[in-house]
């Protein structure tokens, strides 16, 4: 059995409809050796300054830049359901590999990736990266499902930029000392080919670690 995991329920029932997993659970499709599920956007997201450190509930200049010895995420207040099912769903024992199908882009790539490390699944996934939801293309994306780890660069660059980005946790000091290390990045980003050769251009890169 596969979890495909999409990116919205509506990508899901498009996906499902080609797969043959006609029968309709809470939170889920299944049947013909697939289930078919989605995340409703971003399920998961980093925390907020002040589970870190009470303190910072409270912005001073003089506590800034931030920088988290261990970076920390949270479940969408609004989705808790979801992430429930889901969890739910990659822990199941005939539920042997993964499908990544969420859109085939960095932000795509992350929610699918937190929502992975968040549930604490350590199940092998595959990458679905197409650009239509037609049948055919559907049906030809499953026929040439890439290995997940061909991804892992574009994870962590996005990661990354995720983490630098100035309404996290750099806020003013960032846009006052690091903006165009800031622009510099996301020019850097904006070349990344969208498809699985970003793993050629920096190979098991790590961007301000996990």
């Amino acid at each position: 059995m596969k979890l495909v995991l999409a990116e919205k329920p509506s990508v899901a029932q498009s996906i499902a409809k080609v797969l043959g997993a006609a029968k309709r659970e809470d939170g889920y499709l299944e049947g013909n050796g697939y289930v078919v599920s989605w995340c409703v956007g971003h399920l998961v997201e980093l925390a907020q300054p002040e589970v870190y450190d009470a303190k910072y509930s409270k912005w001073a200049y003089a506590d800034l830049p931030i920088f988290p010895m261990d970076w920390q995420y949270e479940v969408s207040a609004g989705t808790k359901k979801q992430f429930g099912i889901l969890k739910k769903l990659m822990a199941r024992e005939d539920v042997a590999s993964l499908v990544c199908a969420t859109d085939a882009g960095r932000e795509g790539e992350l929610i699918f990736r937190l929502v992975y490390h968040k549930a604490g699944c350590r199940k092998p996934f595959e990458r679905l990266w197409i650009s239509s939801m037609e049948d055919v293309a559907i049906k030809e994306g499953f026929e040439n499902l890439r290995s997940g780890t061909e991804y892992d660069a574009l994870y962590h660059l996005t990661l990354g930029f995720v983490k630098a980005h100035p309404k996290t946790f750099l806020t003013q000091y960032f846009d006052e000392h690091l903006g165009c290390a800031k622009l510099a990045l996301e020019c850097f980003l904006s070349t990344i080919p969208l498809d699985h050769s970003v793993s050629k251009i920096l190979p098991g890169s790590q961007v301000l670690g996990h």
